[in-house]
């Protein structure tokens, strides 16, 4: 028989039980959408993830600082080195420049400003580096400009902002709330003040004798970051350590720079790769640093996620077992119906192989319809659930092709599986005995009726020892 011969055959015997062939279908829809959405769900928290954290050259760059950790908790990212006795310095920045993985180090210290332009007003952070390392670091401006502060602008500060600072919105209760769309603002003039408390409603009762408010001051948007998780940072105003330090010690009543012996809040370390950063992360711990990696904390949560996916997977796998179940008891049931069809086709110089492939084809036919529909359905909850959750829940599906190919091909494969029984039945079938009207041996015929002769034998004790 040839192909096109066995899938009419298939087909036709779908078509002899619809409602049966439905069931079975719908069962397979059910189980094959459940795991798509279980798999979906653990593929896209880890891409949200991954995309938050960072990508590129944030995965290559190693921050030490001095604290335990980025948030003050010990966690696995994070070592020590003598608590908050310790601190960074150009001894540091020399000896770790001097290993051959690290490309680049520049020191970095933070401060929070508060920023305004008309009544727009957002709190940064703001970083000194050193700009000449920023190349090297992974930071690219929109507009190709340089990254060196300009000669033409004279007596201001400069800063580079991340392209996230459109996302801030004024944290303040008296002035208008919009959006600070900061990354349209390069090359324009800006109020800034260190003194956090500026523009947030708390000026207006201040005891001006006791405190004066801190001094509004002006700074110039050089330009916008490319890439605003280069180095880690979000919603942060980079400039050059070196202009820098005249603002911060002009203003040290909120900064709190005296100007003495260079020390620095962190180091960021650039190396060649994501592996080479994790391997360097774990030297400097040895070496009694604190280290924080993008590159580490993922590889941990890539592994915590496998761990939920799998899990997720069982869930499903449960569904698409139970309608597996019903797939093989379909075929089954129309594999006795068809004892003689089946007898004849053999007779007629139908070969075993071709009677097992009558069968795998129909139950093929029945897991492709139930992993399309299945892949379907599942992808359309899956939008439907994301478009439903609020922003702020830390969850995603994600449902790219090679998975919904290959919800319908496991869909497939698993349902000629389950049809692997019945077709082997078929093709062991001898033809005298399904023109007989029957597929089972003289043996099995016997031990069937020993068996309905004890359980009647059974019931008729119990029954006469109630009586």
């Amino acid at each position: 028989m040839q192909i096109r011969d066995i899938l009419e055959l298939a087909w036709c015997n779908i078509c002899r039980r619809p409602l049966r062939s439905a069931l079975s279908i719908l069962g397979m829809s059910i189980g094959t959408a459940a795991l798509l959405v279980m798999f979906s769900l653990g593929a896209g928290v880890e891409q949200s993830i991954s995309r938050n954290i960072g990508a590129g050259s944030a995965l290559t760059l190693l921050r030490i600082s001095t604290q335990a950790t980025e948030d003050g908790n010990d966690d696995a990212t994070a070592g020590g080195r003598g608590g908050a006795a310790s601190v960074l310095d150009q001894s540091d920045i020399y000896r770790l420049a001097a290993l051959p993985q690290i490309t680049a180090v520049t020191p970095a210290s933070s401060w929070p400003i508060v920023v305004k332009k008309g009544n727009v007003v957002a709190h940064l952070t703001l970083v000194g580096i050193d700009m000449k390392q920023a190349g090297a670091l992974g930071l690219a401006v929109e507009n190709g400009q340089s990254l060196l502060p300009a000669d033409t602008v004279s007596g201001l500060l400069q800063i580079w902002l991340t392209d996230d600072c459109s996302n801030i919105f004024a944290e303040t209760t008296f002035q208008p709330q919009q959006e600070a769309a900061l990354t349209t603002l390069s090359g324009e003039y800006l109020q800034f003040s260190f003194d956090v408390r500026r523009w947030s409603g708390e000026d207006a009762a201040w005891d001006m004798s006791a405190e004066p408010p801190g001094q509004i001051l002006t700074l110039y948007v050089a330009d916008v970051l490319a890439d605003g998780f280069a180095l880690g940072y979000t919603q942060t105003a980079f400039a050059d350590w070196l202009s820098l330090r005249r603002w911060l010690l002009q203003n040290r009543r909120y900064t709190g720079y005296n100007g003495g012996p260079e020390s620095y809040d962190c180091l960021l370390l650039q190396v060649q790769d994501a592996t080479q950063a994790i391997d360097t992360a774990a030297e400097l711990r040895k070496e009694g640093y604190q280290v924080y990696s993008a590159a580490e904390y993922i590889a941990t949560f890539r592994k915590q996620t496998r761990l939920v996916q799998a899990a997720l997977a069982i869930v499903g796998g449960i569904s698409l077992a139970v309608a597996l179940i019903g797939v093989v008891n379909t075929m089954i049931t129309a594999f006795y119906e068809r004892i003689a069809e089946i007898g004849i086709f053999k007779t007629l110089g139908c070969s075993t192989g071709d009677v097992g492939r009558i069968f795998l084809c129909e139950a093929a036919l029945l897991g492709a319809g139930g992993g399309v529909w299945g892949t379907l359905c599942g992808w359309i909850l899956a939008k439907t659930v994301s478009a439903l959750l609020p922003a702020d829940v830390p969850l995603a599906f994600s449902v790219p092709w090679w998975l919904a190919m290959a919800a319908v091909v496991f869909s497939t494969g698993a349902a000629m599986l389950a049809g692997g029984y019945p077709a082997l039945q078929g093709m062991r079938l001898s033809p005298l005995a399904a023109m007989r009207g029957g597929s089972v041996s003289r043996r099995r015929k016997s031990m069937a009726r020993k068996r309905n002769h004890a359980f009647w034998k059974i019931g008729y004790h119990a029954f006469k020892r109630q009586s």
